[in-house]
């Protein structure tokens, strides 16, 4: 199988550093551009400081940053983390000199110990950790979990081609076993078809059930969490970005979906099984129609998110690598202390 692994060249025209390469490019493949995120969609910041900034603690000090305690190593020390607003893992959609300087232009009171964030790697811009290390900001760079997408530029068969042998064997066995047994399977756009709260109340009971069973309980038992994904669907789907998806067989359906369409890109966000048809492989069933109305749609590329999940890597031909970034507050022993902590782990 072709994989590229993006790199800065792919994300601008000028690299800001040389340590990440393309390992493998398919031959004939163009230069995988970055698609708009969907966290530089309007109102997104405003619709997770409504519903988070309670539950985190937290308090908004820039349009671009939050402070909020934050519990580290197993709750024995508690330290004030600068953080990006928005998505509770801390993303950042780009590290630049402007918010270095930012950061740098934050009043002298302002309290906070670390400054933490994860970005896709090629995003890493080295002039502006130069800033830091010139301000005096010490900093630790930890690898994260890689993000996966699938590049269908160039159609559903040349996708198909480019899987490896076992992988493709294995893709297209579970899908006929489907055929076989007599089974019809389709995708259903319902966006304009069903309400925002109607397609989540759905969404959210078949949510609860799978990980209370599979990984001890659903963070959707928290209302902040269920009022939060409706009203940024509800915006979403104002602004024309929302896709929301049944896979069916047989008309029942099999998995309920969630996405943001952004252009030619579409993000991956949220599905669930029904529980219904498990034996017909309805994650692969969804995700073959995905790739089979790419095209149609005019989408060349599909992000499945982090997380180094075997699907993924069977599936995935482009792998994006991902950083955390570690930044401590020169004017806090507590920051410095627990980054060279972090630095020792790390070696």
């Amino acid at each position: 199988m072709h994989r590229n692994t993006e790199t800065s060249a792919d994300r601008r025209t000028q690299a800001p550093h040389d340590a990440v390469r393309i390992d493998a490019v398919k031959p004939g493949s163009k230069i995988l551009q970055t698609p708009a995120s969907p966290e530089a969609i309007e109102g997104f910041r405003e619709i997770w400081q409504a519903h988070f900034l309670a539950k985190f603690k937290a308090r908004v000090i820039h349009p671009e940053f939050v402070v909020q305690p934050k519990k580290m190593l197993k709750g024995l020390l508690s330290l004030t983390e600068l953080r990006p607003v928005g998505w509770n893992s801390g993303w950042h959609p780009a590290f630049s000199p402007q918010i270095v300087q930012q950061c740098l232009d934050l009043p002298a009171n302002t309290r906070w110990d670390v400054w933490r964030f994860t970005l896709d790697t090629p995003d890493l811009d080295a002039s502006a950790l130069a800033m830091l290390k010139q301000a005096g900001y010490a900093y630790g760079i930890i690898p994260d979990q890689p993000a996966y997408s699938i590049d269908v530029a160039y159609g559903l068969e040349a996708y198909m081609r480019n899987l490896s042998k076992d992988y493709r064997k294995t893709f297209t066995r579970k899908l006929n076993k489907l055929k076989l047994a007599g089974l019809v399977s389709e995708q259903v756009d319902v966006t304009e078809t069903t309400t925002v709260a109607e397609f989540f109340d759905t969404f959210f009971k078949h949510h609860l059930a799978y990980w209370d069973a599979k990984a001890g309980g659903s963070y959707f038992h928290d209302a902040c969490e269920r009022d939060y994904i409706i009203a940024w669907c509800e915006q979403l789907k104002a602004q024309g970005k929302l896709l929301l998806l049944e896979t069916r067989i047989n008309g029942t359906p099999v998995t309920l979906h969630m996405q943001v369409r952004l252009g030619s890109t579409v993000w991956s966000f949220l599905i669930i099984n029904t529980g219904q048809y498990l034996d017909y492989y309805p994650g692969i069933v969804s995700i073959y129609h995905h790739l089979a109305r790419a095209k149609a749609m005019g989408v060349t590329r599909i992000h499945l998110g982090p997380g180094d999940h075997n699907y993924k890597k069977g599936l995935c031909n482009v792998v994006t690598p991902r950083s955390t970034v570690i930044i401590a507050n020169r004017q806090s022993l507590m920051g410095r202390a627990y980054l060279a902590m972090l630095k020792r782990k790390q070696g």
